[in-house]
């Protein structure tokens, strides 16, 4: 399933075949004379330990017959595939240094390997955020390969993840889309895309959204992103339908869990069947924070129905909110969605400028992070409570944020106009406001 710099290999003839009857039997896929990379078939258990010793005997043949092209070819396949089953494995359990270096050790090895460069790019945007790192990956894939599916669905999800810019990312999709129209990753971003951006396009989510799904009728993530897009449009039976089918192929795929709850809470179902989604979200993955956040979410949305509250009623909230930082301190998301919900809870401005400020000092072009420091800043020089010096240096601050965050995103429509409420505000610069 792996994309690879090298395509088929020949059996090697004449004085490599005790060589080859070794490799043969340790790769054991039979009847197959050219096997295609990456087919290495043995027991997960044993896939680590069995793709050492295939580098092992490689290496020892290369070294009798270090012009043979294919012996070389096979050298590199095998030590590639022990590379990647090693990264998803450290992936899997976390492992986050471990995982650099070894993502590290591959690019120095196949430094024009398109699979590397892309994983080791979503791995610094999404798990270990160093994200200009994963911006001059992706230049370099896409440098080597212009066209390539997975390298542009990576640059869209980065473009928009990181910089908030929707636009630029819908269209390296859409230029992505129109070489490969069923490649399914650029079909699911393009679908988050649509709905993240304001206001969400909702057309173009279900066109692609519908798209992905009937191309790729066993991917839960196809189904989830079909169910999402109806669900966004109201039609939330339909929306049901597809979220219920992604939870057969998959009953612990989180994101559709969590749109299953959100449809279930717009639909007005009952609070336990709503609260069991987001639990088995949490549950599906206990060391994840995105599920914390959003069931932090969701309580936060019942509380600001009732006419009531109490303060345990906001103890709640944020300890589900500190689990989440506490589980990866390093996630600018988790700490973002946390300072935003911790300020709208209960108005405290320390501990979410603390978030804030850790999530900028993670991850500089980060501008979800950027532009709410920059609102809490403006919120602080305006409540009176600061001297007048203070006060200045705040506003000061929050202008310096909000022109640097433009400057990385300059077509994101809420920054803009968060900055031009700023503005209009201290009334220093009406026509720029304006």
């Amino acid at each position: 399933r792996q994309k690879h710099p090298l395509t088929m290999w020949e059996v090697p003839a004449g004085k490599n075949k005790t060589w080859w009857d070794k490799f043969a039997d340790l790769v054991a896929v039979p009847g197959e004379r050219d096997l295609p990379l990456g087919e290495i078939t043995c027991a997960e258990e044993e896939m680590q330990e069995e793709l050492d010793e295939v580098v092992e005997v490689a290496e020892q043949a290369l070294r009798l017959d270090p012009s043979n092209a294919s012996l070389s070819a096979i050298a590199d396949a095998a030590t590639y595939n022990a590379t990647s089953y090693l990264l998803n494995d450290l992936r899997q359990r976390k492992e986050h240094f471990a995982a650099d270096r070894e993502f590290q050790r591959g690019i120095d090895r196949f430094p024009d390997n398109l699979w590397l460069l892309t994983s080791y790019a979503d791995f610094l945007t999404d798990e270990f955020p160093r994200y200009s790192h994963a911006e001059a990956l992706l230049d370099r894939a896409l440098e080597l390969s212009p066209t390539d599916a997975d390298a542009s669905a990576a640059r869209a999800r980065w473009l928009y993840k990181v910089q908030g810019a929707y636009d630029r990312a819908a269209l390296v999709l859409e230029t992505a889309l129109a070489i490969h129209p069923a490649h399914l990753r650029s079909l699911v971003i393009s679908t988050e895309v649509s709905l993240a951006r304001t206001p969400p396009n909702i057309t173009r989510a279900k066109e692609v959204a519908s798209r992905a799904a009937a191309l790729h009728p066993t991917s839960a993530d196809a189904l989830s992103a079909a169910g999402t897009a109806l669900a966004a449009d109201g039609r939330y039976p339909e929306a049901r339908q597809k979220l219920d089918l992604a939870l057969v192929l998959n009953p612990s795929h989180i994101p559709t869990l969590l749109s299953y709850g959100s449809v279930l809470e717009n639909q007005g179902g009952g609070d336990e069947a709503v609260e069991k989604m987001y639990h088995q979200a949490c549950m599906a993955d206990p060391e994840a924070p995105l599920p914390l956040v959003e069931y932090a979410a969701l309580l936060q949305r019942r509380l600001a129905l009732r006419s009531e509250d109490t303060p345990e009623d906001h103890d709640v909230i944020l300890k589900l909110l500190q689990s989440a930082i506490e589980l990866d301190p390093h996630d600018p998301d988790a700490l973002t969605s946390s300072a935003a919900m911790i300020i709208q809870s209960t108005q405290e401005g320390s501990v979410p400028e603390e978030f804030l400020r850790r999530a900028c000092e993670l991850a500089p072009h980060h501008v979800p992070a950027a532009a709410t420091l920059a609102q809490l800043l403006a919120a602080r020089a305006r409540g009176g409570e600061e001297s007048p010096r203070r006060t200045e240096e705040l506003r000061d601050e929050a202008r310096s944020i909000f022109e640097a965050t433009l400057a990385a995103s300059p077509s994101n429509a809420p920054l803009l106009s968060n900055y031009g409420e700023f503005l209009a505000e201290e009334g220093t610069a009406p026509d720029k406001a304006r």
